[in-house]
């Protein structure tokens, strides 16, 4: 019988058309990837994953911490920490304790990240709800302090809060204020532009030296949620619409007007900007906003993953830019999950798609509520030994929980697992790349960093089977048609794997992982799957794998699990054609 072929290649997901309709280079379904250039790339992380075994600060001063920004500031990388009760900077050395004094102990009290941040040339602003604007200078040595609202009051002093503050031009937004006691959730101010490197010496819209001013969207549109810088204006995000703050450059400053009343924002932190257009979760789908109209992202491919996201906790979701890889990272929580549980990576460049688990809840620990990307190199790094996997950074100082339970790779009926890390010392086998940027994150139960990208196995090589599970899964699968019976019988897939480093008793192994291959066939479409018994093969050393399915519909799935990396570029499938039944 004569063998047909067909090359999948270009590869990308669909979960919202019919499956039986997407072209053969479309999955139905995959878990824990992202997508570059044509190629899934499976998520490089750890469950869980600690950045250091040695204890910081946070051990002797119990703290709840849920944001956490990092950047640059004068030259020097830095992470921001922020919590309840405590303020951090990581200098690159050390964790500096940087409360201000006018923070008192218990006066923010949500277990939920309700921080903004933004930068005004070296400052950080920080805005926490149940708290006071607070502005750190960027300049190491220095605290946190209440930001000025005059040159003779701050924003304490005068009892002003606000859900969110942003940075324009030389401008600051204090979005949905309440004053002296008082909410006023359509309201927000902006200041007067301050110098360079400066603060606005005033935010009094009575002072008639002043640019500042005190405006308000109405109450047709919801609550103000958030705002953000867009070209020359400013856009206010509300719960059911988006104003743009066009800058007019007279008396007036800034001139509104309604783009929409289509959509909202879905929480604060859920609008971020890349390549100037913002990208934002709203409370039905994500969507793009080029200042002049809005369109939905979602839409026609990953619009039913959305659809899982909590109605409880879904103000815990929040929107993060990874400009090193060009991706954006939409994290929500989803069911009964209180922090977000899953990612939907965007590629602003590719516009492609992935999708992936991230630490939720489990047996009763909260984890995510906030995740930044950041390179920072150690003071000492060993340049003379890139080409070497492992190297020491003895100068981080980093805490780590040893305690952590993760929540399931997204293989349907994975069950959970307990602890996997003993307190051992693994930051010996860190991979080292200053071209990398890392995932961290910080969680509302734990009080410390966590590094996520995957770079930190330790003891067994057998630990590899806790680590996160890929999957890329093709079902009603028409290939030539809905009417032909197909018979699979090989497939070649094009992978690239490399193994875990790990180091035992001070000796470096490479572990393989583990790759399977499924295959199986419906009777009709939207039918059962009649799964085959999963194949074990090789990535590195098999070519092809022999398989046997018989259907007017196939299935075929890829499993990942326990590799440094995984680059999947797609498969060759050979068939035959049985005629029509």
């Amino acid at each position: 019988m004569e063998k047909n072929q067909v090359i999948v290649r270009d590869l990308s997901v669909n979960f919202d058309l019919p499956q039986s309709d997407l072209p053969d280079n479309v999955f139905t379904k995959a878990m824990n990837f992202t997508c570059e250039r044509g190629r899934f790339v499976a998520t490089k992380m750890s469950w869980p994953a600690p950045v250091k075994s040695e204890k910081g600060p946070w051990d002797t001063t119990p703290a709840v911490f849920l944001n956490i920004i990092s950047g640059q500031t004068k030259g020097q990388a830095y992470f921001l920490a922020s919590g309840l009760t405590k303020d951090y900077v990581f200098d690159g050395s050390s964790w500096v304790d940087v409360t201000s004094t006018d923070k008192v102990s218990g006066s923010i009290n949500s277990e939920s990240n309700l921080w903004t941040t933004c930068k005004l040339g070296f400052n950080i602003l920080v805005s926490n709800s149940e708290f006071f604007p607070e502005v750190w200078s960027g300049q190491f040595g220095e605290s946190l302090r209440s930001l000025p609202f005059s040159t003779t009051e701050t924003f304490k002093q005068r009892g002003i809060k606000c859900k969110a503050i942003r940075s324009h031009k030389n401008f600051l937004f204090a979005l949905n204020l309440t004053e002296k006691g008082e909410e006023f959730p359509y309201s927000y101010r902006w200041s007067h532009p301050a110098d360079e490197n400066g603060l606005p010496f005033s935010w009094d819209e009575f002072d008639l030296s002043t640019l500042a001013s005190k405006e308000s969207v109405g109450g047709d549109y919801g609550v103000i949620v958030d705002g953000l810088s867009l070209r020359d204006s400013f856009c206010i995000y509300t719960e059911r619409a988006i104003h743009i703050l066009d800058y007019t450059g007279d008396e007036f400053v800034f001139r509104r007007r309604l783009l929409t009343t289509s959509y909202g924002c879905l929480s604060q932190n859920c609008v971020v900007e890349a390549e100037n257009l913002h990208y934002v979760i709203t409370a039905s789908d994500i969507i793009v906003n080029d200042g002049t109209s809005v369109q939905s992202l979602l839409t026609n491919h990953l619009k039913t993953a959305y659809s899982s996201v909590s109605q409880r906790y879904f103000a815990n979701s929040f929107a993060v830019v990874n400009p090193a890889k060009t991706e954006i990272w939409f994290c929500f929580p989803e069911g009964n999950y209180e922090f977000p549980s899953l990612a939907i990576v965007y590629n602003y460049v590719t516009k492609q798609f992935g999708l992936t688990r991230l630490y939720s809840k489990n047996n009763g620990i909260g984890v995510m509520s906030s995740i930044c990307f950041n390179s920072i190199l150690a003071n000492a790094y060993p340049w003379d030994d890139l080409d070497t996997y492992f190297s020491t950074w003895d100068d981080w100082n980093l805490p780590v929980d040893t305690n952590q339970f993760f929540t399931g790779s997204g293989v349907d009926g994975e069950a959970s697992t307990g602890p996997i890390f003993g307190n051992t010392d693994v930051w010996d086998n860190s991979i080292s790349s200053p071209l990398q940027t890392d995932l961290f994150c910080i969680g509302p139960t734990f009080s410390f960093i966590e590094q996520l990208d995957g770079k930190r196995r330790t003891g067994a090589s057998s630990e590899s089977a806790y680590r996160i599970v890929t999957l890329f899964e093709k079902t009603n699968w028409a290939l030539e048609g809905q009417v032909i019976v197909k018979t699979l019988t090989r497939i070649y897939p094009n992978i690239s794997v490399t193994g875990s480093h790990t180091k035992v008793d001070g000796t470096e192994v490479i572990d393989a992982g583990q790759a399977k291959i499924y295959v199986g066939a419906h009777d009709f479409n939207g039918s059962a799957i009649r799964w085959n018994e999963p194949i074990l093969f090789d990535p590195i050393n098999d070519r092809k794998i022999d398989v046997r399915a018989t259907g007017e519909l196939l299935a075929i799935r890829f499993e990942f699990r326990g590799f440094y990396s995984v680059d999947f570029y797609g498969f060759t499938a050979e068939y035959t054609l049985n005629g029509v039944r």
